[in-house]
């Protein structure tokens, strides 16, 4: 059973979640279209509210946790990211795979697998390291701001 201060802890992280995955989407649609602006492309928005949506969602739920002394907001912003990461990059780099394999036959299946994982996680990190950036300042003053707005009765 969830008590009151968890509810409201719960409640705005959902909320920071909200806005981080906002921004990140929207910050990634708006770099990979060159600053034009799309109504049809807001799928990167959407994912990314979903990416750390996911996160704050499944978070309170587990029994036991990874970094049980790492706060809840901060594992949203770090594993959202990551989530973010695999949502835009996985199906394109498969894609990307396949035709690659066909135009470059003289590789070994090994070498081919090995090169694309590589690419695949130092993407993954180098890009969850920038999301998680970027989103860090906007998850801390929502966090900030909900603690100091809705704080306990009884509490000065």
């Amino acid at each position: 059973m969830i008590t009151g201060i968890s509810k409201r802890h719960w409640l705005i992280d959902l909320v920071g979640a909200f806005a981080c995955g906002l921004l990140v989407g929207a910050f990634q649609q708006r770099s990979a279209d060159s600053g034009e602006f799309i109504l049809s492309s807001l799928i990167r928005c959407l994912l990314g509210i979903a990416s750390y949506s996911i996160v704050a969602l499944v978070l309170p739920t587990l029994r036991t946790r990874p970094h049980s002394r790492l706060p809840n907001w901060l594992l949203i912003v770090v594993l959202g990211s990551g989530i973010f990461y695999f949502a835009i990059h996985l199906i394109d780099t498969l894609t990307y795979a396949v035709k690659f394999r066909y135009m470059q036959p003289e590789l070994s299946l090994a070498q081919y697998v090995l090169f694309y994982l590589q690419q695949f996680v130092v993407g993954l990190l180098f890009v969850t390291i920038m999301d998680s950036i970027l989103s860090l300042p906007i998850m801390g003053a929502i966090h900030y701001l909900g603690e100091k707005a809705f704080r306990p009765k009884g509490v000065g």
